[in-house]
């Protein structure tokens, strides 16, 4: 108990002494998960979004209960950061960079290379705050890791090793106790909105015929490292020790030989593909988006490619400058704080800027080395994310089409993308040898001159005989930049389409709080279908609707166990059909988050699409699944923010026009005020009127709730004559509305002869069935019909009533005396009650009757007619010599509703 509530003491002691850090709302957060987990823990966040602000909150903690703290960093670039900020957040802190110093210090920092040989730094209980601490899960640099440490901190982008350095971690830090992704970083803005873009560029022809033999020699050489000296495959960090280890054993026997040999080859396709020509060219295609960017990092492989890389964007006028492990410190500061001061457009680098250095702040990041490790590309995608107001970043993937670096060859995606491709604003890919150069630089914001045309046609022209299909293998994920993974013996095949008799794995095989993490993953179990396979299974599905009908109506011969299972092989290919599209699914709806539904939602929404879209595919006609289904998935996803997007529903073709205007508005950032003065006569090429325009910005206003009038208001409603009518005026109205709708019965009643389901859509739609006004959509379900069959059936309608007229059935004086009747009695009630209650009851009338009442102004109600429409029945009882133009008119005016109108004369008196 006393440990308990020194830890609570000792909190709210440094909450109440760091106000000068402004932390956010998630650094309290994890501040505060690492305190209840005992002090011990690893704060895993996005690069961006501000660890460091964390370790100083830490830091702050730790002294106000007396313990010294030790800050472990992988280089004197980062330890030179974490100096400078503790002087500025922390300057009551004494700060010690000298280890042999014997000055007084609160905290020492150092790098992980020198604290490694001394056993503790601070006495026992001292906090140890490791920064990039997936690092210290190596042999070595465990060793800094004392146990006299009891508060401990780790601060990462990415904790996982993928190798025996996990369990060490997770011993010393006890497991990650704050998880910060790109869903929480995006949505409380902490880092940069960014859209990404993939680029493939083909191989040459020689490039291609080297690769193909070098990543032939490379899966034999692993075969028989695994097989024959026994070397380890996974995890892919001890495949790689033992290859390294076998490769020093000289012995002939042994396998060293072997193990060289797949290393230099290992070395080679690497090379080939980081520094294929293919990729300089594209680099310089994209130097217009380079001159207008705010600053632009490359990511190379190598040393010589950063250079290579750099000479490219200076032969277009871009001023570029390389950075590596071969310029001193000195040069290496210099050239990224010319990037900061302007000096320069770009840098280009290796390895050395993916962490641990405090670059400029950028808004382009091109990657020439393309691989699937994760935390690289976490830490390079985090230097362009770092928080600016007006600012977007992007990030541009170049990589070689069908190699192992594709990230779309294995037909699943790498772990990173599934985390924050789905929080991305925007997410494409480009086929450069298609000479799609000029959309990826439309993409990136940019207009394509002269050289990246002549650049794009260059691509076209080198590549040659382009590769047939995907290339990738284990090999892609070797290590940090490409591992391999565990082979596993070749099953056999009966049938190129046999795996499709089993029925797909089961989703969600995991759970977590986060429900869209543990979607995606699951996505990458179901594999990309190719065409032949997308017949095979059309055709199945076809094959079992068949097999069903035959087992329900009994009318085959076949045998009814053969009818059942290719009833079920058609159950299974629907299925399987279904989850391999579910990407495409991701992919689409990404796009509409923000504009009203949880992205849950949307996902769907897209998903019943995609059903929809495999029960009416038709694999006879020639298309590609994935681009018929794109239609579907897109109609369900725009249907369903049209009906649920919004607090008040509005119809689905008045959203499709709403949905351009407002972001041309958002663009231009305008208010709706603004754009109205703008645009007064409306939008010529969206074709909007200025009246929709209007009628726009007036729904798009934001909604106010009215639950504060309650104890205003309370029970002091009040009704009163509507207009100002008195009490004959409003007994004449209901008299009106009684006669009139005899009238309109009685039209009706003759249609209903010759055309019954046009009057029942009819009086659906305007309220006569039910008081309410009925959509298209409700009609057609009610009658086992499509919407647009309603609408064409209630278009029929109103043109059949030209062809009607009515005789009254009484003669004018008759009818004059049953209203008389009729107003006398309603009189009579008025005033009886009105006795009653000792006071005079007002009639509410419809303001669509009052004829005091603006035109525009006019409240619609269900089942009430318009004063226009009643002239028009007056026209129609005379007889055939009533014009039937004015008859139309009056037929397509008289239904008046509230909502959708499938007609703007139905909106208008």
């Amino acid at each position: 108990m006393r440990i308990v509530d020194e830890r609570d003491q000792s909190f709210e002691s440094v909450t109440r002494s760091l106000p000068a850090l402004s932390l956010y709302r998630w650094q309290e957060e994890a501040l505060s998960e690492w305190r209840q987990a005992w002090h011990r823990g690893v704060v895993q966040a996005v690069t961006g979004a501000g660890k460091t602000r964390v370790g100083l909150a830490a830091i702050e903690l730790a002294h106000q209960r007396g313990r010294q703290a030790v800050v472990l960093v992988p280089s004197l670039a980062l330890a030179k950061q974490w100096v400078v900020n503790l002087r500025t957040h922390l300057p009551q802190m004494k700060v010690r960079t000298d280890l042999n110093s014997s000055v007084p210090w609160d905290v020492t920092v150092t790098t992980v290379q020198s604290a490694m040989n001394r056993a503790s730094l601070t006495a026992v209980g001292g906090l140890l705050v490791a920064d990039e601490c997936h690092r210290y899960g190596a042999e070595s640099f465990a060793l800094a890791l004392s146990p006299a440490y009891t508060w401990r901190l780790g601060l990462s982008a990415t904790f996982q090793r993928n190798d025996l350095g996990d369990e060490v971690l997770r011993d010393y830090f006890a497991g990650v106790c704050f998880d910060l992704g790109y869903q929480r970083a995006t949505a409380d803005r902490l880092i940069s909105p960014f859209k990404v873009a993939f680029a493939s560029v083909p191989l040459s022809s020689k490039e291609r015929t080297r690769y193909v033999e070098v990543d032939a020699e490379l899966k034999h050489l692993r075969q028989v490292l695994v097989q024959r000296f026994e070397v380890v495959s996974d995890p892919v960090g001890e495949f790689l020790k033992g290859v390294s280890a076998l490769a020093e054993d000289r012995d002939p026997s042994s396998g060293g030989g072997v193990a060289r040999r797949y290393m230099a080859r290992f070395s080679e396709r690497k090379s080939l593909l980081a520094e294929t020509q293919m990729k300089y060219m594209a680099l310089a295609g994209v130097s217009p988006a380079v001159h207008g960017a705010a600053g632009t990092i490359v990511f190379t492989h190598t040393q010589k490619s950063a250079e290579e890389a750099a000479e490219v964007l200076g032969s277009t006028g871009c001023s570029a400058a390389a950075v590596h492990a071969e310029h001193p410190i000195d040069e290496r500061e210099s050239r990224v704080e010319m990037l900061r001061t302007g000096e320069i457009t770009a840098l280009t680098a290796p390895r050395v800027l993916d962490e641990g250095i405090d670059v400029p702040d950028a808004d382009l990041g091109i990657i020439l080395a393309s691989n699937r490790s994760r935390r690289q590309m976490i830490q390079r995608l985090g230097r362009v994310l770092r928080r600016r107001d007006q600012k977007l970043a992007r990030f541009l993937i170049l990589y070689a089409e069908g190699t192992v670096e594709d990230p779309f060859a294995s037909g699943a995606i790498p772990d990173f993308y599934d985390e924050c491709l789905p929080f991305a604003v925007a997410e494409r890919r480009f086929d450069l040898g298609a000479n799609q150069l000029p959309q990826l630089l439309e993409f990136l914001g940019v207009s394509a001159d002269a050289t990246s045309a002549r650049v794009g046609n260059e691509i076209v022209e080198a590549s040659g005989e382009r590769a047939s299909g995907p290339a990738a293998d284990e090999d892609a994920r070797l290590a940090e930049t490409e591992p391999v993974a565990v082979i596993q013996p070749t099953p056999e095949v009966v049938t190129p389409f046999s795996r499709f008799l089993l029925a797909p794995p089961a989703m969600f095989a995991r759970c977590t709080a986060d429900v869209i993490h543990d979607y995606l993953h699951t996505l990458r179990q179901y594999p990309l279908l190719s065409a032949e396979e997308e017949v095979h299974l059309s055709k199945a599905i076809e094959v079992g609707l068949y097999a069903r009908h035959l087992l329900e109506t009994g009318g085959s011969s076949h045998i009814e166990v053969t009818l059942e299972q290719l009833w079920r092989e058609g159950e299974l290919a629907f299925q399987w059909m279904v989850v391999s599209n579910l990407r495409l699914v991701v992919n689409i709806t990404k796009g509409y988050v923000g504009q009203g539904l949880d992205f849950e939602d949307l996902i769907q929404a897209g998903t019943e699409g995609l059903v929809r879209a495999v029960h009416k595919f038709d694999f006879t006609r020639g298309l590609k699944f994935s681009t018929y289904a794109t239609w579907w998935i897109k109609q369900s996803v725009t249907r369903t923010l049209a009906d649920e997007g919004r607090l008040v529903r509005l119809p689905v073709h008045f959203v499709e026009k709403l949905r351009p205007v407002d972001g041309l508005r958002r663009r231009n950032d305008q208010t709706w005020a603004q754009f109205l003065l703008a645009h007064p006569e409306g939008l010529t090429d969206l074709e909007v009127s200025g009246q929709d325009l209007r009628r726009m910005a007036t729904l798009s206003r934001s909604w106010l709730s009215t639950e504060w009038l309650t104890e205003e208001v309370a029970d002091s409603w009040v009704a009163s004559p509507v207009g100002g009518a008195d009490g004959d005026s409003a007994i004449e109205a209901c008299v009106d509305i009684v006669a009139n709708h005899a009238q309109v019965h009685q039209i009706l009643a003759e249609l209903t002869e010759t055309f019954p389901v046009g009057v029942f859509v009819l009086k659906a739609r305007h309220g006569l069935l039910t008081g309410e006004p009925e959509t298209l959509d409700t009609i057609g379900r009610m009658r086992g019909v499509t919407r647009e069959r309603i609408r064409q059936i209630e278009k029929q309608a109103l043109e059949l009533l030209t062809h009607h007229r009515v005789v009254p059935a009484t003669p004018p004086e008759q009818k004059s005396s049953a209203k008389q009747k009729a107003k006398g009695k309603i009189k009579a009630t008025v005033n009886k009650g009105a006795a009653t209650r000792g006071k005079s009851i007002p009639v509410v009338r419809p303001a669509a009757l009052s004829k005091s009442v603006p035109t525009p102004q006019r409240e619609r109600r269900p089942g009430l007619l318009s004063a226009k429409f009643q002239k028009q029945l007056a026209l129609n009882s005379q007889g055939p010599a009533a014009p039937r133009r004015a008859l139309h008119t009056s037929a397509s005016e008289a239904w008046p509703t509230v909502g959708a109108a499938p007609r703007r004369a139905l909106l208008e008196p």
